[in-house]
């Protein structure tokens, strides 16, 4: 019962129960199916050595418009906003289980101290992508937006972007078909109560910091992708070469 408790209060779930759950009948293989379908991800942020996953579908929404602009003031930064056609449910549920799955990966290979990730509500997530690395992703359902938010650092700030641009090119070619379509675009801070939306071209033209530099850019948002239809573990492993 305590597990059980712990499951639907923070999603993230021990092997022992999900299997307990199923009936101890092929837990191994539906583990793999919904890892592969992003329902859930990896967990790696235990005390202890139990096998466990996040399944981020579990969480509540923010319950009221308070809880929501409580989240939303809580989020300050550098802002990239995916602006979607259409925002088809449970798509930031599976972006942010491949955010878990890569900070997871991480924290297994070369960053053992990697923070844990944070995720009160299923409409807001904080998740670490380095020691120092805290990104922000926070889903606005009436504007069909995804926004990702840094903080000054110029490496991480192109790091995430790349990485999440990666992230739902996979999740369109992989698991929500080619319908779906979005517009990068950045939020500039002209003063402390103004801002302007800037266009991707127009941002790189502008080398918009933290964003873009003298560097050449990352590609545009419908590209194709070299890495759909590899199994998850793989792909996960390659983020750490963008």
């Amino acid at each position: 019962e305590k597990e059980l408790k712990k499951m639907i209060s923070t999603g993230v779930a021990d092997f022992d129960l999900l299997e307990f759950l199923w009936k101890y009948e092929q837990a191994e293989f539906l583990v793999d199916l919904m890892k592969q379908t992003t329902l859930l991800c990896d967990w790696k942020f235990n005390d202890d050595d139990k096998l466990s996953y996040f399944i981020p579908s579990l969480l509540s929404q923010s319950q009221n418009e308070l809880d929501h602009a409580q989240v939303k003031r809580e989020i300050d930064g550098n802002t990239c906003v995916f602006q979607f056609e259409f925002l088809p449910v449970g798509v930031f549920d599976r972006l942010v289980c491949l955010c878990v799955g890569y900070s997871a990966k991480l924290r297994d290979s070369d960053l053992p101290n990697l923070p844990g990730p944070i995720m009160q509500y299923k409409d807001s997530c904080t998740v670490w992508l380095g020691d120092n690395d805290e990104i922000r992703l926070f889903l606005d359902e009436g504007k069909k937006q995804i926004q990702l938010i840094v903080g000054s650092n110029k490496e991480i700030a192109r790091h995430s972007l790349t990485v999440i641009s990666s992230m739902l090119l996979k999740l369109k070619q992989d698991v929500i078909g080619t319908g779906i379509r979005w517009r990068i675009n950045f939020i500039k801070h002209i003063t402390d109560s103004e801002n302007i939306v800037l266009t991707y071209d127009e941002a790189v033209k502008e080398m918009l910091d933290p964003w873009f530099g003298a560097d050449d850019p990352l590609g545009g948002d419908n590209e194709e992708h070299e890495s759909a239809h590899i199994d998850i573990d793989s792909y996960l492993l390659r983020l750490q070469e963008l």
